[in-house]
């Protein structure tokens, strides 16, 4: 697992989150351990979503070193979305078994406890403003949000392909 921190992470802040709050609302409430008060998961693709623009030009450097350090020419985002959880919210576990990598970039995160939990017992040190990336198979979850502040991520599925020659 790798936790690094986005570099230009007070800069853009509140240009995500001020893009965020204009997709269109959609809560999720399955049950107590999945209840999520904002998310564009389920939204349609055609749903305009212009923080992923500026997320998406603010990641190129860390996801050009992680292709160094997986010895790959390139990287791809398959799919990314973004959650917000409010006070009460929780995301149960569950893996991303549909790409190689998954991703959490803490865009908004009040307290270290609110750091993505693993079910196999690992354990991250991750602040707000770092994105972790993790193997896609391990079951992470979100737990109850105790605070009245409000945790926001956005999450994301990647791969690393292409061996780019070098033995390391």
């Amino acid at each position: 697992m790798w936790v690094h921190p986005l570099k230009n992470h007070t800069l853009i802040k509140n240009k995500l989150l001020e893009s965020i709050s204009k997709v269109p609302k959609f809560s999720l409430t399955e049950h107590e351990n999945n209840k999520i008060s904002h998310t564009d998961f389920y939204l349609s693709a055609s749903v305009k979503r212009e923080y992923l623009d500026i997320f998406y030009d603010n990641i190129k450097q860390h996801m050009l070193m992680l292709c160094e350090n997986f010895h790959s020419k390139n990287w791809r985002i398959h799919s990314s979305w973004f959650q917000q959880y409010h006070q009460g919210d929780a995301h149960g576990w569950h893996n991303h078994g549909e790409s190689q990598f998954a991703g959490v970039y803490y865009l908004e995160m009040p307290s270290k406890s609110m750091v993505t939990e693993f079910l196999d017992g690992s354990k991250i040190k991750a602040k707000e403003g770092d994105i972790l990336i993790f193997p896609s198979y391990k079951y992470h979850r979100s737990k109850k949000n105790d605070s009245k502040k409000r945790k926001t991520v956005i999450a994301f599925n990647c791969s690393f392909d292409v061996w780019n020659g070098n033995k390391g």
